[in-house]
């Protein structure tokens, strides 16, 4: 019985995941008009009246959310998940109170490039104020490694720098070592 809030554009890959993870689960996927993308008051009570559970947002847009909770007082008590991807989450005081306010809603950083969409997810649940400023990306999905190598293409200790590295069943067709 999830709702689902289509707040993505239909040309945007996270519009997928908002349709796909609703609708393959028996949920509803609440379609919005174009001013509600741009109104976080609004949206707010659009969310609120919906009874929306569910929200895919980046960081950005998460911001606008928590801080027009802050200055009308209204926080969606149905909202039960938050997944924010596309940019580097911060938890910003307007974010923490944000979801100090909601009673039972688990934010998730999730990290993946347009190739491979979604392939790291970090869930942040628990008392907001013990929340790392700069969340971490998390931990690799089901069915995806992640690996930081160096130049020579060696895996790195924990806490070295290097490049991400992602395989699995979600990397695209037509990378390393592929002719097509």
């Amino acid at each position: 019985n999830s709702k689902t809030l289509q707040l993505a554009n239909n040309s945007f890959d996270v519009s997928f995941q908002e349709i796909m993870a609703t609708l393959s689960t028996g949920g509803t996927l609440v379609l919005i008009e174009e001013y509600l993308r741009l109104d976080m008051v609004a949206l707010i009570n659009f969310i609120k009246n919906q009874e929306v559970n569910r929200l895919f947002l980046p960081f950005v847009a998460l911001q606008a959310l928590a801080e027009a909770a802050l200055s009308t007082g209204e926080f969606p008590q149905t909202l039960k998940e938050i997944m924010t991807a596309g940019e580097q989450l911060k938890i910003t005081p307007q974010i923490s109170t944000f979801f100090t306010k909601l009673s039972d809603c688990i934010l998730y950083n999730q990290y993946g490039p347009t190739e491979c969409h979604v392939v790291t997810e970090l869930k942040l649940d628990g008392d907001p104020a013990n929340w790392p400023t700069l969340p971490s990306i998390g931990k690799p999905i089901s069915n995806t490694s992640i690996l930081i190598l160096n130049q020579k293409q060696e895996i790195l200790e924990i806490g070295e720098i290097g490049e991400l590295y992602i395989s699995g069943e979600c990397l695209a067709e037509g990378y390393l070592n592929n002719k097509q």
